[in-house]
């Protein structure tokens, strides 16, 4: 989540800045927030000033967010499944870094049906091939560079029950082949689940198209 412009936290970790420029500002910022709610912070645990950062799993550097070598090498290392469960196992792993694996569910989805209801486990060369795409792929896994907030965007969704992923481009708007996100955007009688994604998408200020 935001705990400010410039900075995001999960659970207990906090993430401030990019840039040595502004990072005392929002350091600023970001202690006075935790001030105000009676947080306290054990300073030991906490480092400043840094052009490197291990955080959630991830290298983070001024070039942009690698994958990690240790989590990388339990997929690289892993046995070639004998269950279900270790399919589920493998795939919880691999999926972590799925930002970094382009079309991760269709290479993906000979091992997905592995885990189907009533399906008997039968390991066969399709699956053998997607095992070791990503082994190989999280291996030579791209740098996800940060993206230029000097430029707009335009975010395209699929409605697809298949299809899930979010393409970003660098233009302006926000489009959507689902009928209902626009009319859900006005904010009108939404609860629960709605109302938390209202109010993250609220935070970028978009113009919303149906296409």
């Amino acid at each position: 989540m935001t705990v400010s412009p410039g900075a995001m936290s999960c659970v207990f970790d906090v993430l401030v800045s990019k840039d040595v420029e502004s990072h005392f500002t929002k350091l600023s910022i970001v202690l006075q927030r935790f001030a105000d709610v009676g947080l306290k912070l054990n300073l030991p645990k906490y480092s400043f000033l840094k052009s490197s950062i291990q955080f959630l799993g991830h290298f983070v550097d001024k070039h942009g967010i690698h994958t990690n070598d240790g989590e990388v090498k339990v997929v690289r290392d892993f046995p070639t499944p004998r269950s279900a469960e270790h399919v589920r196992f493998f795939l919880g792993r691999a999926g972590y870094y799925r930002a970094f694996l382009k079309n991760f569910v269709s290479i993906a989805s000979p091992l997905t049906r592995l885990l189907m209801k009533d399906t008997s486990f039968q390991w066969c060369d399709i699956h053998q091939k997607s095992f070791d795409f990503f082994k190989l792929a999280l291996t030579e896994a791209p740098v996800l560079v940060f993206p230029d907030y000097s430029f707009s965007f335009t975010i395209c969704t699929d409605a697809s029950g298949d299809i899930r992923d979010v393409l970003m481009q660098q233009v302006d708007g926000f489009y959507t082949d689902h009928t209902a996100v626009p009319q859900l955007y006005k904010g009108n009688n939404l609860s629960g689940r709605l109302t938390r994604w209202f109010l993250t998408i609220e935070e970028f200020n978009p113009t919303l198209k149906h296409i």
